[in-house]
């Protein structure tokens, strides 16, 4: 009888201790996992599209090698109360930033500025006033939006002349680094 209880008493002390260790490894996990990927300063361009989900951007912030671990992030996400503030848009992000930075960012709508984007379902004339409501010079848009110089370019061989770039524009976030 004595030695059940021994034996009882091991096993729940081994048991406890264990847990204990577990939990220890769990939570230096996790910090861990909220640090920077590298200490690399490199800036790249992440993308979050309109109804993307906490675990969506985890995954693709993952797969950009910009965080660690997509659960991590995740789990910070939901510590911090912030899941539903997660704002769309393209976001400057770099691998030596930690996951509480890449978080404030995407959660304060901190958007790259010298991005410039063409929403699908906008016309040329649309276009043109998104350039040159960035800076740009009207003279200069209207000259670059001008078809004519674009006739020997494949995707555009079957555009009949005096047409536009009507519909023929890609809908993207494209950055600019002058505004001449």
């Amino acid at each position: 009888k004595r030695s059940t209880v021994i034996i009882s008493l091991i096993v729940v002390v081994v048991l406890v201790v264990g847990a204990g260790a577990a939990g220890l490894y769990v939570r230096e996990s996790y910090f861990q996992n909220l640090k920077p990927v590298s200490s690399s300063e490199e800036l790249r361009y992440f993308t979050v599209q309109s109804g993307d989900t906490a675990s969506k951007i985890a995954d693709n912030l993952e797969q950009a090698k910009l965080i660690r671990r997509a659960s991590a992030f995740e789990w910070y996400v939901r510590q911090q109360n912030v899941r539903d503030k997660l704002q769309a848009g393209t976001y400057e992000l770099s691998p030596s930033m930690g996951v509480k930075a890449i978080v404030k960012k995407l959660s304060g709508g901190d958007v790259a500025k010298n991005l410039l984007t063409i929403l699908p379902g906008k016309r040329l004339s649309q276009i043109k006033k998104a350039f040159i409501d960035a800076g740009y010079n009207a003279v200069v848009v209207d000259a670059a939006f001008d078809a004519n110089q674009y006739r020997d370019h494949p995707a555009l061989a079957s555009l009949p002349a005096g047409a536009s770039l009507e519909g023929y524009l890609y809908p993207d976030s494209y950055e600019h680094l002058t505004t001449t």
